[in-house]
């Protein structure tokens, strides 16, 4: 079974635990119910509170189930999945920068940029730190520092 048919089960259907092959309950996990269920934003703050019984006290997933069988109303419900944004902050050519001069990884020298840009008096002093690499002031401006 999939994700979405133990979701439609725990929502809806509601069958028996012992109903399922074992091939099927292997394929309860509980972390990744957490994590859909938690979708819903009323469900969100049941779920993690839940977390404690479902994830910390190691119950069984069968009791898992039934758990969540018990406590979840009878309906269709339909879970959307929210992913992150993932976007880029800074210019790659201006961490690897930093990264080379501080001499740290590319993740601090994203940190070192974070702080940089916090402050007024930061921005100016990453604009001396690139200009003195003899980058060009257009593509300075861009960085809008």
């Amino acid at each position: 079974m999939k994700i979405f048919d133990w979701l439609n089960e725990i929502t809806f259907l509601k069958r028996p635990w012992d109903s399922f092959s074992e091939a099927d309950q292997k394929t309860f996990n509980t972390f990744i119910i957490n994590r859909f269920l938690s979708m819903n934003s009323e469900w969100v703050d049941f779920v993690n509170d839940l977390q404690v019984y479902t994830m910390g006290i190691p119950l069984k997933t069968k009791d898992v189930y039934n758990l969540y069988c018990d406590i979840f109303p009878k309906s269709k419900t339909f879970l959307r999945y929210v992913k992150g944004k993932k976007e880029k902050k800074y210019e790659d050519w201006v961490t690897e920068l930093v990264g080379k001069h501080f001499e740290v990884s590319k993740s601090e020298a994203t940190n070192y940029l974070q702080l940089f840009y916090m402050t007024k008096s930061g921005k100016g002093n990453l604009r001396e730190l690139i200009s003195l690499y003899g980058i060009e002031e257009s593509l300075i401006k861009k960085l809008r520092i």
